[in-house]
């Protein structure tokens, strides 16, 4: 079975491409969604990788962690953030 991520998802398909399924997968024995732990895998962003230089910083505390939220400038409602925490 391969795997493909269209449009945020993942689906499963057979190495002849007759069959595809939507849907987690789950393994029963260490109750995982392996569906989810793949998503995170794929849709990982590196902290390092960011233009912090574009960003606005603010100190809180000893300043130990970071924090960097993004938001859309078309998005007047904050539906569209994400963040990305070290």
């Amino acid at each position: 079975m391969l795997e493909a991520a269209i449009d945020g998802r993942i689906v499963y398909i057979t190495e002849d491409g007759r069959y595809l399924l939507g849907g987690p997968m789950f393994d029963i024995n260490a109750d995982q969604n392996l569906t989810d732990l793949r998503l995170e895998q794929i849709n990982m962003l590196p902290f390092g990788s960011l233009p912090l230089e574009w960003a606005f910083d603010r100190t809180r505390g000893t300043g130990a962690r970071s924090i960097a939220v993004f938001m859309s400038p078309d998005s007047f409602s904050g539906t569209e953030n994400f963040m990305v925490m070290q």
